[in-house]
């Protein structure tokens, strides 16, 4: 439904520059995506598709894979600080964009009668991100699985999404 921009590298980058670092987002972003795609990677062949699902986890989760992107970059002593700038400030609107034919869809199911509800591995943020960018207004339920304890492709992240909105399963 949405996609980062500019590219994570950059706005860390961007981020880091109010610190008094000047850093190459082309350096970063290559560094992110691989620490991003390996962890999830692990996620997966450990079978912890859960691993997400609480709040405390995906903090540290999201700052292993900050510090290898840029850790080594930053003096020990401004990481926490420039982490948790960075953990907040991706939260904003700013830095994603939706993809070009969401809000037709969107508009149109809407328009239709459709009731639409996220279901979202990510955590607290995604509400900032979706209400900054005009897309919460869409949805009945923004379901996090940090908020409801199961994260995709888990049967229980369905589950509670049905007894939630006391649906039976066939609709």
């Amino acid at each position: 439904m949405i996609h980062p921009f500019p590219k994570v590298g950059d706005a860390y980058a961007g981020i880091a520059k109010g610190f008094g670092y000047n850093l190459d987002g082309g350096e970063i972003h290559p560094r992110f995506l691989s620490s991003l795609k390996r962890r999830t990677a692990e996620n997966r062949r450990n079978n912890n598709a859960n691993a997400l699902a609480n709040e405390e986890r995906s903090y540290s989760w999201w700052r292993e894979i900050f510090l290898e992107s840029m850790g080594d970059l930053l003096k020990h002593e401004d990481i926490d600080k420039i982490f948790n700038a960075c953990h907040e400030e991706y939260a904003l609107g700013k830095y994603w964009r939706p993809y070009p034919d969401v809000l037709p869809v969107l508009r149109t199911l809407k328009e239709h009668g459709m009731e639409l509800v996220v279901l979202s591995n990510w955590d607290h943020r995604l509400h900032r991100t979706l209400a900054d960018l005009d897309l919460a207004k869409y949805f009945k339920h923004i379901y996090i699985s940090t908020e409801i304890g199961f994260a995709k492709p888990q049967p229980g992240a369905f589950h509670y999404i049905l007894n939630d909105c006391r649906l039976p399963a066939n609709d």
